[in-house]
């Protein structure tokens, strides 16, 4: 079967629909009897096209001497004849419904078909009609075979080339659309030694080059007009084109025809009619006869020398030039049939072109032309398909909009990136290219895009000089949408989306609405509702703000129907915590599902250090591919197309003006559209009435004198431009690209100044817009050039009095702080140079602390330490004597920004200021603090811990050094002791810590604790105590929760883990009732730990999630990843699937790396590998062993080289790696340090630990291993008395009963094994179940219980495949044929079955498990 049906041009032409059933005309403005349709138009333009396309790159080819295998033309005619061209012209339609059937009710007409591959008619199944004669598949293949030599007889065509695939004609055709869907339109081609046409190479001479135009011309003659032949006016006699001398005249003669053939109507008298035969339609009934088939060719075979002779003048052969308004006058005829303007002018210059010299101008004069204007007409329609009012053709800068620079291959590749995002393939999109190259234009030609199909496209700009503004960007984009959703939603959706907002924020809420402000009137929010707290951690908020940020992009999109689009212009002047916050949503697993960012930059000036390519960096190593559309200049070929397009020529007409736009703007599309519009301002590009279109003078353009920088040529227009009109516009550029109408307002008022006015004839000479309130510059480049004008310093006592006339403004409206932003921004713009009174420059200072303090209060420190450290360069050098409280406030608030946005070089300059100027030790400690916290954060672990305690002891909280385990023990159960006289009720009523000293010793004490586990794990316990003994004597800081949650593992640790559990829910009912969100992370991960031992593993570890969640919301970003590895290895532990295990820990990896938390990504890495090596296979394994142990020795973080241990024995015990097993054991007991902290892990470290000791005590016989195994064993017994039952008792059985076996005591060992057994299958942990199973199977077969052994055995591989660890399982497969392969003979008695079972297929996969388990 096909795919496509093929039939002549001929019969294209007489099948596809060609009129419009109202008879309305092409261009709409009148009703025309017999109008062309649009869409039969558009069908013809895509055959046009190609056949003029294949002329093209064959004349191409021939140009450059590729003429061997190339798509030969028929050129020679034979007798001087000129043979039908419409027929040996060939148009593929797509998707072919051309078949026939022999045994069904109908018969479907596809005219004369050319396949691509033999038809067997025996194949077809579609019924025919009723009424169709009966005729069975070898009757149809025998006159359709007939009928192909035939024609190829007559036509030339031979039959040996591909088949026809002939129809009946008598069938009607029953969907005569489909001829409009047309894929491509070929010559036919001939063989060497037919009888009409002979295979040459494509000549490349101009006379042969106008020949071929001046056929195509009359074939597309005959197309356009729906079947017309070309009258006799427009014809040349072939005769003469033999006879015509060389050179280059009207009367040229020319030898060249394409096989595209002229009408018989037009060429041949009514008497010579019966002569020449019918030739309608290649197709013939198929119900006649051989006879007549081999009639109708003799017909065929008419003398066709006639053809023409007949009309060349007076029979002599020779052809007088074709009459150019006779011409006209015949193409007018096409003009009567609606057939658009330009459609018509080409027809008639392809015709002129014969007349050589004597053709107009306009005239073709290779098909290349004529390609270039034909493919303008297919993608352009709107512009050239119709007949445009003289009225329409004008220049504006709103002519020149995006979608006129043929970005059509990058537009649709970002239109890729957006449906792969919406389809759940996240991706994100950049556009680069130099200034002018229609980077902002592209983008918004993909939003209005995105917005037609009902999507939602978001919008911001960076700017140059309005940076200083938080989360301007954003907060615009999104407060916009807000207010878009506001107007737009009903109530019913509004309420739903306002709810769920609610339940993602909860008390949160008033934190992101200060960024947001719009979003207050979609939600409810109180600030008394927040968490906040003065001495929460500034650090905390940033990532609280960074996650909700991710939570309110999740759920409005979730809310909506499709994904959102955030487009960000200007990359390269992008602010840090804008990136970081889309870094942020993008590397966030929910929200980047939901969020397609687009971003446009200018590639020359971003560097590969800048944030924003670190930020696509950590994205792409997420799996979120970055698709970078990069721009260009145009070339000349595309400054042609892009001028034919806006006036409305064929790009051969503006060829001339076209090159010399090109050489004076580079083709810089922002150069181009200038220059342009001001050729047009000047009339030097002008409206030719009389001619009905554009026109222009070449040499004045050409000596036109023209800047080569973009920025000069606008600085030269601004300058052209009236004073008032220059001051409006520079006023406007010291606000960056854009700025609020109110605020110039404002400005207007206030310093008197005409800037309104101004601006309006501004707009009118396209150099800025208004819209949405705003005034917006037209382009960067503008902006610049207006800004620029102005010599620095007077532009800095302009920004000066800007922003002070703005100030002063703010001061008199309530929560202004839009205005207090602008103001200050301009200010700091002017500097303190632009400052002369000593009062003014107070109240400068007093502005930037305001608006400094309000930026904490939205949690964006960056731009917080921009109004600080413009506010302290503002104070008097005597500012310390002077105002020594504003001046120690400005440091402290300075220094702790300084901290979160990680500049540790302003950091370092401010401390030294404090300690230098700092009255009492008191005013030290905020910055000392800080300091401390930047040594945490630099990895000076050591140094910040011998700093904390240095302060502490400044502040009489003495630290211990050294002590001893019996010490801290002891001091463990005597404050337990104090404890227990308080009951519950008393503490969470406890009174308020009001000591600064003690307070401020609790912050320090917190912040030693968060480091001490790293370099000296003893001094834990002593900080935690400390942080108790200071509450209980002080009161209760915000603090101390989390000393008493710690209290409480220590407390479990020893022993006593319902005591434990008890201090560790004081601590999270300590949080929730004075609202300490910003240790909430903190108290409740660690909580979480003790659960763990009370509640069955699997329960508890749900709640990690929860902890997670709580944690990012308090913008505890450390215990949020902690919470994500615990619930990964909880999975693990507690007997998931290993495949699900697998996932969890894989997309853990993400979220970690997403939060660039490298340190807890170790401790997953780890157990990803020991997974993948339990399941056996190669997939997802990254990393050697090798490659494994090098990074964690290199991290230097003692944690995680005992967790490496640990599973280093894991494995090796598992996998029954004896010696492996043994070597690590040794190490790992040989390094491990005491913790005083009590975690789920400590669980498996103790039950592996006691397993792995009793089975080096059996094999080595060695007491140590035996003592090992004994205090491990009763470790667990006791965390069974007080804990979970699911948790502990299979385990404690388990021990017990190795136990047991290493002391010989058989009896007493094997019903324990039962028991283990037992305990784990009833409380679902199938992982200790087959571990059992396999341990039980070592005793009976150490007790040479053979039997036995083998069906513990199977039952262990069985139990493995269950979990999943499919490489054990064959392990464990290998070593029972080796240990029991010897006494098969002792097991004839035994069940065949159970014997078969050594002989399974190795199991690497559950699919090959189920298979088995079916055999």
């Amino acid at each position: 079967m096909v795919n496509a049906t093929i039939i002549s041009l001929r019969e294209w032409i007489k099948c596809a629909p060609k009129y419009n059933t109202s008879s309305v005309s092409i261009n709409g403005s009148c009703c025309v009897r017999d109008a062309v349709s649009r869409d039969y138009l558009v069908a013809s333009l895509n055959i046009a096209l190609s056949l003029s396309d294949d002329i093209s790159k064959a004349e191409d080819l021939a140009r450059i001497g590729f003429s061997d295998g190339l798509k030969m033309l028929p050129q020679q005619i034979s007798n001087g004849s000129m043979p039908d061209l419409a027929q040996f012209i060939t148009v593929r339609l797509k998707d072919d419904q051309g078949w026939i059937s022999t045994d069904a009710q109908e018969v479907k007409r596809t005219s004369s078909t050319i396949p691509t591959e033999p038809i067997s008619y025996s194949t077809f199944t579609e019924p025919r009609s009723s009424s169709m004669p009966v005729l069975d598949g070898s009757e149809l293949q025998a006159l359709s075979d007939d009928f192909v030599d035939d024609y190829a007889e007559s036509s030339g065509v031979p039959s040996t080339v591909t088949g026809f695939n002939i129809v009946n004609e008598l069938v009607q055709n029953q969907d005569e659309e489909r001829y409009l869907n047309v894929d491509s339109a070929n010559i036919a081609v001939t063989r060497k030694g037919s009888d009409y046409f002979e295979e040459i190479v494509c000549s490349d001479s101009v006379r042969d080059r106008r020949q071929r135009i001046y056929l195509l011309g009359l074939v597309f003659y005959e197309l356009f007009s729906g079947g017309d032949r070309p009258p006799r006016e427009l014809l040349v006699g072939p005769s003469s084109f033999e006879d015509a001398p060389k050179k280059k005249s009207a009367s040229q003669a020319f030898d060249f025809a394409t096989g595209l053939r002229v009408s018989d109507d037009s060429v041949v008298d009514e008497d010579d009619q019966d002569r020449l035969g019918s030739e309608e339609s290649l197709t013939g009934d198929l119900g006649e006869s051989c006879t007549s088939f081999r009639s109708r060719k003799r017909q065929a075979r008419v003398n066709r020398s006639l053809l023409y002779s007949e009309h060349s003048q007076g029979g002599t052969g020779n052809v007088a030039v074709l009459s150019k308004e006779k011409a006209q006058v015949s193409i007018q005829q096409l003009k009567g049939k609606g057939i658009p303007e330009l459609v018509c002018s080409m027809i008639y210059n392809m015709i002129d072109c014969i007349n050589g010299d004597f053709s107009g101008d306009a005239s073709y004069s290779k098909a290349s032309d004529v390609t270039s204007d034909l493919r303008l007409m297919v993608e352009y329609p709107e512009k050239f398909l119709r007949d445009l009012d003289i009225n329409e053709l004008t220049l504006t800068p709103q002519t020149l909009n995006e979608t006129l620079f043929m970005r059509n291959d990058e537009f649709a590749s970002l239109q890729c990136a957006y449906r792969n995002s919406a389809s759940g393939s996240p991706e994100i999109a950049l556009i680069a290219g130099e200034s002018g190259t229609g980077k902002s234009s592209l983008a918004h030609r993909l939003g209005k895009f995105i917005v037609s199909i009902g999507g939602v496209f978001l919008q911001g700009k960076f700017d140059r000089l309005n940076r200083a503004q938080p989360f301007s960007i954003l907060a615009r984009a999104f407060n916009a949408y807000c207010h878009k959703l506001i107007q737009e939603t009903d109530r019913g959706r509004l309420k739903l989306l306002a709810s769920k907002l609610q339940e993602a924020f909860g008390q949160d809420a008033y934190h992101i609405v200060k960024v947001i402000p719009k979003l207050g009137d979609i939600i409810v929010c109180n600030e008394s509702d927040s968490y906040s707290n003065p001495n929460q951690d500034c650090m905390d908020a940033q990532k609280r703000l960074y996650y909700l940020m991710c939570r309110f992009v999740e759920t409005i999109s979730s809310c909506s129907n499709c994904i959102i689009a955030l487009f960000l212009d200007d990359l390269q002047w992008a602010d840090d915590v804008t990136i970081s916050v889309v870094g942020e949503i993008l590397m966030s697993p929910d929200a980047n599902k939901r969020l397609f960012f687009v971003g446009c930059y200018r590639d020359d000036e971003v560097e590969s250090g800048h944030p924003f390519w670190k930020m696509i960096e950590r994205v792409q190593r997420l799996g979120v591919p970055a698709r970078i559309v990069k721009l260009e200049c145009m070339d000349k070929e595309m400054v042609a197309r892009v001028l034919s397009c806006l006036l409305c020529l064929p790009p051969r007409l503006v060829r001339s003006l076209s090159d010399v736009v090109h050489h004076k703007t580079k083709g810089n599309p922002l150069f181009f559209s200038q220059f342009v519009l001001s050729l047009n301002r000047d009339g030097l590009l002008y409206l030719s009435l009389t001619h009905r279109r554009w026109q222009w003078d070449e040499e004045k353009i050409m000596s036109r004198g023209l800047p080569d920088n973009v920025a000069v040529f606008f600085t030269q227009r601004i300058g052209k431009l009236p004073p008032d009109v220059k001051l409006a516009l520079f006023t406007l550029s010291c606000f960056g690209a854009l700025i609020e109408v109110d605020i110039i307002k404002e400005l207007e008022a206030n310093l008197g100044d005409s800037l309104i006015d101004p601006l309006a004839l501004a707009e009118e000479e396209g150099f800025v817009n208004k819209m949405n309130a705003k005034y917006v510059f037209c382009h960067d480049r503008i902006q610049e050039a207006a800004y620029s004008m102005t010599a620095e310093e007077e532009r800095c006592l302009h920004h000066m009095k800007y922003g002070l006339s703005l100030a002063e403004l703010s001061s008199k409206v309530d929560d202004n702080n839009r205005m207090l932003f602008v103001a200050v921004s301009q200010i700091n713009l002017g500097g303190p140079s632009a400052v002369f009174d000593d009062g003014q420059r107070l109240e400068i200072v007093k502005y930037n602390l305001a608006a400094g303090k309000i930026a904490i209060d939205m949690s964006e420190f960056h731009s917080a330490f921009n109004f600080l450290d413009n506010s302290i360069s503002f104070l008097k050098k005597t500012h310390w004597k002077d105002h020594y409280d504003l001046g120690l406030e400005l440091h402290e608030l300075a220094a702790e920004c300084a901290l979160i946005t990680g500049d540790v070089l302003s950091l370092t300059v401010l401390t030294e200021q404090v300690m230098k100027n700092a009255c009492s030790f008191e005013d030290t400690l905020n910055i000392s603090y800080i300091c401390m916290s930047t040594m945490c954060y630099a990895s000076k672990i050591s140094d910040s811990v011998e700093m904390g305690c240095e302060i502490l002891s400044k502040l009489g909280e003495e630290l211990p050094r050294s002590y001893s385990d019996d010490n801290i023990e002891l001091q463990i159960k005597t404050t337990q002791l104090m404890i227990d006289n308080i009951s519950v009720m008393d503490l969470l009523a406890y009174r308020v810590m009001t000591d600064k000293t003690k307070i401020m010793a609790m912050k320090f004490l917190r912040r030693l604790k968060e480091v001490t586990e790293q370099v000296d794990p003893n001094l834990l316990p002593i900080v935690t105590l400390k942080m108790v003994e200071i509450t209980l004597n002080y009161g209760m800081s915000p603090m101390s929760p989390v000393g008493f949650v710690y209290f409480g593992s220590l407390d479990a640790n020893l022993g006593d883990i319902k005591g434990g559990y008890k201090f560790a829910s004081l601590a999270k009912s300590i949080v929730d009732r004075m609202k300490l969100r910003e240790i909430a992370g903190q108290v409740f991960y660690v909580s979480a730990d003790l659960v763990c031992f009370t509640e069955p593993l699997h329960i508890a570890n749900e709640n990690r999630l929860e902890n997670e969640a709580l944690a990012l919301a308090a913008g505890d970003v450390t215990c949020a990843c902690y919470s994500r590895v615990m619930y990964a290895s909880g999975a693990f532990w507690s007997g998931s699937k290993l495949s699900v295990s697998l996932e969890l820990v894989t997309q853990g990896r993400r979220f970690l790396m997403s939060r660039g938390h490298d340190t807890s990504d170790d401790y997953l890495l780890l157990l990803q590998h020991a997974i993948i090596k339990l399941i056996g296979s190669a997939e997802s394994k990254t990393m050697t062993d090798r490659d494994v142990k090098q990074r964690i020795f290199n991290r230097h973080n003692p944690h995680a080289l005992e967790v490496y241990r640990f599973l280093k024995i894991y494995e090796a015990f598992i996998l029954d790696d004896y010696n492996r097993m043994k070597e690590s054991a040794i190490e790992f007991f040989q390094c491990a340090a005491k913790s005083w902290v009590l975690t789920p892990n400590h669980i498996f470290h103790v039950l592996t630990g006691g397993l792995v000791a009793f089975r080096i005590y059996r094999e080595t016989n060695i007491a140590f291993w035996l003592e090992q195994g004994e205090q491990f064993k009763a470790q667990m017994q006791i965390w069974a008395e007080q804990g979970s039952s699911w948790t502990f008792e299979n385990k404690c059985l388990l021990l017990e009963a190795e136990a047991h076996f290493s002391n010989d005591r058989i009896d007493l060992a094997q019903p324990l094994y039962d028991r283990a057994i037992s305990s784990a299958k009833i409380h679902m942990l199938v992982h200790e179940e087959a571990l059992a199973y396999e341990l039980a199977a070592n005793f009976f077969f150490n007790t040479s219980d053979f039997l036995t052994s083998l069906e513990y055995y199977t039952a262990a591989h069985e139990k493995y495949c269950q979990w999943g660890a499919y490489a054990k399982a064959d392990s464990l497969y290998k070593s029972i044929q080796e240990k029991l392969t010897p006494f098969l003979g002792t097991l004839s008695a035994h069940p065949i079955s159970i014997r078969n079972e050594l002989q399974h297929p190795r199991c690497y996969s559950e699919g090959d498990h189920r298979k088995r388990k079916q055999r």
